[in-house]
């Protein structure tokens, strides 16, 4: 009797642990959204062009998911994303990838550019930064976020 109580109580105990190891997530250093955006007016103006969207870090690459591109009236936007291997450059990606811009016309709006893979698997360790810059082509403003895969978010500010 004494032995199938202690039986008992070691499987109850041993289903709890498992329990409680199994339902604890990984916690995901890696930052999952960046923004960037060139402001006119040294910071203080209207938003010229900006680009949001989501980031999924895999084992040697990243993605940027469902990314917008906000081009004001008038204004002509391009993209550069620099992805980085410690410091060695992985191939850079321009959109738009003829060369050319993103344009607007009188009404200000917003371009979906979906997704943007961005390949690391030729490099040891993949990529472990990523520099996003939207570019404001007639005021030559950029704005830049700079994601680190060991960070918890990505650092933005404006050139």
């Amino acid at each position: 009797m004494l032995k199938r109580r202690m039986l008992r109580t070691v499987i109850v105990v041993g289903l709890v642990i498992a329990t409680l190891l199994g339902s604890a997530s990984v916690a995901s250093a890696s930052p999952t959204s960046f923004s960037a955006r060139a402001v006119h007016g040294g910071g203080s103006g209207a938003i010229g062009v900006a680009l949001t969207g989501a980031l999924s870090w895999s084992n040697r690459s990243v993605a940027l998911t469902s990314v917008r591109l906000y081009t004001g009236s008038y204004e002509q936007a391009y993209v550069q994303i620099f992805p980085w291997n410690g410091n060695t450059p992985v191939t850079s990606v321009y959109l738009p990838s003829s060369g050319g811009l993103y344009k607007n016309d009188a009404v200000a709006g917003w371009w979906n550019l979906y997704t943007i893979p961005v390949d690391g698997s030729d490099y040891y360790g993949g990529i472990t930064e990523i520099e996003i810059r939207v570019g404001d082509y007639q005021h030559r403003i950029v704005g830049v976020a700079v994601c680190k895969r060991a960070a918890s978010s990505c650092t933005s500010y404006q050139e």
